[in-house]
């Protein structure tokens, strides 16, 4: 914390107290081969599905102070050639680090390793028990206070252990540190790099992607590059940091909300999420794939809360889009909302063959873009007219809020949406009050 209060009062001026890019970057430059040596521990090799699968420890460089350990499988194709890699990542809810992802790649065509880079976790419900990674974490997002009994209860009740030692930063180090060891392996071909990860693995992409050269392409399945900046929408899995005092937050998304690299993407980057996540909100995962600069793609699916969040084969289809061995994957234009006589006309560009739009509408006052009891996203069947589907529908009452896109299909099964139309236009929506 104190490395933190020292660079912050170096760039802090007399106005503002936000990183330079090359401070903010520092955070998340992992030690060297030269520094830190990989010294790979293999714990069993074996042969599986087609698939040559090894389990083993790598050295994940100093993190807070002291060496890390960090707990991994990788799986290559028996054949041999040179093969695409892929690094992916899981979710905040890992109890046992598994070799399925790794064997899934492997068996079509791809180099994978998967990592554990939050470590043994031991202040949950249910403890994690070797092996896993090692390492020196000082805290996560955010933890309460143990008040004892007697004393004041705190103001406020969550704080964050500052920057050096939080699992996240971890997490981003020991990614970059498992780059390095894809490129050590003969079989990799080092030009074609990807990324999946999932829910926290996916806030650790969304970070990775802008500090992390070597990714050719990346699917992020339910994350946001946004936490605090859209009005009204600062919670989801960001919950706890909301709970920590103004000073605390500003230090902690200065360094970890992944806007401020979003300008350094340059992987193809599939957005995948859901119209109900109850972590990452839809309003900011639309305004973080605005903002990507990169080719990108995005998903979102109607009436979905996180169920897809260990999915690999859309980002295998992905995958094999960008390197060109399965066709491209659609592209929609922005949709559209004009009043018409009977209602309101949806419509939008795409090139794929077939699609329909989803439509939630609410009372103004208290739409809700998560689930609500009895309002969901309905599907309304769209006509195409040469490049443009268009579908109608009842013009909002005046006290009535409607959101709408468009959601195709190409003759693969790939799918992809549109950025959303608001009708009326709805400011706070779109990130502006």
């Amino acid at each position: 914390m104190k490395k933190l209060i020292c660079l912050l009062t170096v760039c802090a001026g007399v106005a503002s107290a936000e990183l330079t890019a090359e401070q903010r970057l520092k955070w998340f430059t992992p030690q060297s081969l030269k520094e830190a040596p990989l010294k790979i521990e293999v714990v069993r090799e074996c042969e599986t599905n087609g698939a040559n699968l090894v389990e083993f420890f790598f050295v994940g460089g100093e993190f807070n102070g002291a060496p890390s350990r960090i707990h991994a499988f990788y799986a290559r194709p028996l054949k041999k050639g040179k093969f695409p890699g892929v690094v992916q990542l899981h979710g905040a809810g890992l109890q046992t680090l598994g070799p399925n992802a790794a064997i899934f790649y492997a068996t079509n065509g791809f180099c994978c390793i998967s990592i554990d880079w939050c470590g043994p976790a031991k202040d949950r419900k249910n403890p994690r028990v070797p092996p896993y990674s090692e390492f020196n974490e000082t805290g996560k997002m955010a933890r309460g206070y143990t008040v004892k009994e007697g004393e004041p209860k705190p103001a406020n009740q969550f704080h964050t252990f500052g920057i050096e030692g939080d699992g996240i930063r971890g997490g981003v180090l020991f990614v970059r540190r498992a780059v390095m060891v894809l490129k050590s392996r003969p079989e990799v071909d080092k030009d074609k790099l990807f990324l999946s990860g999932m829910s926290a693995g996916a806030h650790l992409s969304l970070l990775l992607l802008g500090t992390e050269p070597a990714f050719k392409g990346a699917v992020v399945k339910y994350g946001t590059a946004f936490i605090r900046d859209m009005p009204g929408y600062f919670g989801g899995y960001f919950g706890p940091l909301y709970l920590c005092s103004k000073e605390q937050q500003d230090a902690w998304l200065d360094v970890f909300e992944p806007r401020h690299n979003l300008p350094n993407y340059r992987a193809s980057v599939l957005l995948l999420s859901g119209t109900d996540d109850i972590f990452f909100w839809m309003p900011n995962v639309l305004e973080t794939y605005r903002r990507m600069p990169c080719e990108k793609r995005l998903v979102i699916y109607p009436n979905d809360n996180h169920s897809r969040v260990g999915n690999e084969i859309i980002p295998l289809r992905y995958y094999q889009s960008v390197l060109k061995q399965k066709p491209a994957y659609p592209v929609c234009g922005a949709p559209k909302a004009e009043t018409v006589s009977d209602g309101v006309k949806l419509s939008c560009a795409s090139d794929a063959p077939e699609g329909d739009f989803w439509v939630k509408r609410m009372p103004k006052a208290k739409f809700e873009f998560r689930k609500s009891e009895g309002f969901k996203w309905e599907r309304v069947a769209a006509v195409k007219k040469g490049t443009v589907f268009e579908a109608t529908v009842a013009a909002p009452s005046a006290d009535e809020q409607i959101v709408a896109y468009l959601m195709v299909k190409d003759g693969t099964g790939a799918e992809i949406s549109s950025d959303t139309v608001e009708i009326p236009e709805w400011p706070k929506w779109r990130g502006r009050q």
